[in-house]
C-alpha cells in the first residue's frame, strides 16, 4: 500500500468520524435542556461540519489527483474557536441563576463527547506518528489540535455545568484567606 492510499483510507475513517460526531453532537443538543449545554453542543456540531468540509477537499484530492493540494493554504485563517467560546461563558455568567440546575442528560452527553474526542485525539495522533509526508503531517496536527479543543471545551464545560460556584472560583482564580 502507498503512502497515499493509506491517507486516503484514513481520511475516509476521519470523515466518517466527523460525520458522527457531528451528528452525536446535533442529537444531545436536541436533548438536553440547559441553555450552556444546548449552545455548546450545537456550536460544535458546527464546527465539526467545518471539518468535514476540509477532509473532503483532502479526500476527493488524494484519491484523484493523488496528492494532499495546498494544505497549508487550506488551512491558513482558519479560526480558533476558544475566543468564541469564550464568550459563551460570558454570556452564560450573565445568565447565572438560569444555569444553576444541574442537567445531568447534559452531564452525561458531556461525558459522551469526551470519550468521542479522545478517541479522535488518538486516532489523529497515530496518524501524525506514522506519516512522513510533509502535507500529511499538517493536516493531521492540525486536525489533532482541533480536536484537543474540543475536550477541553467539553470539559470546561462539564465542570462548568456539574458545579458553576467550583467552576468561577478556578477559572477566576480567586483566593481564600484563612485568616
Amino acid at each position: 500500500m502507498t503512502i497515499g492510499q493509506s491517507d486516503v483510507e484514513a481520511l475516509h475513517v476521519a470523515l466518517k468520524m466527523e460525520e458522527d460526531g457531528r451528528k452525536l453532537y446535533q442529537d444531545a443538543a436536541s436533548r438536553v435542556s440547559n441553555p450552556l449545554a444546548k449552545r455548546t453542543l450545537s456550536w460544535l456540531a458546527d464546527w465539526e461540519l467545518d471539518h468535514i468540509r476540509l477532509i473532503t477537499t483532502f479526500y476527493t484530492n488524494l484519491k484523484n489527483l493523488g496528492r494532499w493540494g495546498e494544505v497549508k493554504d487550506a488551512l491558513k485563517g482558519k479560526p480558533t474557536p476558544k475566543e468564541e467560546f469564550r464568550t459563551i461563558f460570558q454570556e452564560a455568567r450573565e445568565r447565572l441563576d438560569e444555569l444553576m440546575a444541574v442537567d445531568s442528560e447534559a452531564l452525561e452527553a458531556y461525558k459522551l463527547a469526551r470519550d468521542f474526542e479522545n478517541q479522535a485525539v488518538a486516532f489523529y495522533r497515530q496518524r501524525l506518528e506514522g506519516s512522513v509526508e510533509y502535507d500529511a503531517r499538517t493536516f493531521y496536527q492540525f486536525m489533532l489540535e482541533q480536536e484537543k479543543e474540543h475536550y477541553e471545551i467539553l470539559d470546561r464545560s462539564y465542570r462548568y455545568l456539574e458545579n458553576p460556584a467550583l467552576w468561577h472560583a478556578e477559572e477566576e482564580s480567586w483566593m481564600f484567606d484563612g485568616g
